[in-house]
């Protein structure tokens, strides 16, 4: 336990899981076309690197999630919970493959699917809406975070599953998190708080 605090909370550690992260999810929706194929569909044939497609996800977006709330003052239990389940989904969804005909394999794999990307998005939704209190900076990316997510939904319903659909609001999130985490974009520092939320 005293490890995983200790990894938690440090910066480089963090930042590794995010750029390896973000290398390898991104270059594994290429291992077929992305408009006819989704992660699932190239799991079929890739299994393992689906399932390090999943932990690396995971790993990225759980340890840098948990780092943005430290470094922000952001404090939810009920946030916390939401990032936990969606993370323990993305689990359930490569360990429970996707199959080709209808089935209780193939409903539990795109449930789990779903539920990942709805808690993980609500995870840093709900960051975003309390600390967009504090700045109108953070309020624009909110509205611009939530905007995305609306439009892949739309897409979704109007041209079906494929690889674009997954990468998108994958990618969105990866950066949101890398700027809030590692620029100086939303903070000012000074002596009394090493990370003062920027107003």
């Amino acid at each position: 336990m005293e490890f995983f605090k200790k990894i938690k909370n440090n910066e480089n550690f963090c930042l590794i899981t995010l750029i390896v992260g973000s290398i390898f999810t991104t270059s594994y929706c290429f291992f077929k076309n992305p408009v006819t194929h989704t992660a699932s569909m190239i799991g079929r044939e890739y299994p393992l690197h689906f399932k390090l497609w999943g932990i690396l996800s995971v790993l990225a977006i759980l340890f840098n999630v948990q780092f943005m709330y430290k470094k922000y003052n952001y404090h939810s239990k009920l946030s916390n919970t939401f990032l936990l389940f969606g993370c323990a989904c993305i689990l359930a969804t490569v360990y429970v493959p996707s199959t080709e005909t209808m089935g209780l394999q193939l409903i539990v794999h795109w449930s789990t699917a779903l539920l990942f990307a709805f808690f993980n998005a609500l995870s840093i939704t709900m960051f975003l809406f309390n600390k967009s209190k504090e700045s109108g900076r953070v309020k624009l990316t909110l509205i611009t975070f939530l905007s995305t997510m609306l439009f892949m939904l739309g897409w979704l319903l109007v041209f079906g599953k494929n690889g674009v659909i997954e990468m998108i609001p994958t990618i969105v999130g990866f950066l949101l998190l890398y700027v809030f985490n590692y620029t100086d974009m939303y903070i000012e520092k000074n002596k009394e708080n090493k990370y003062a939320a920027k107003i």
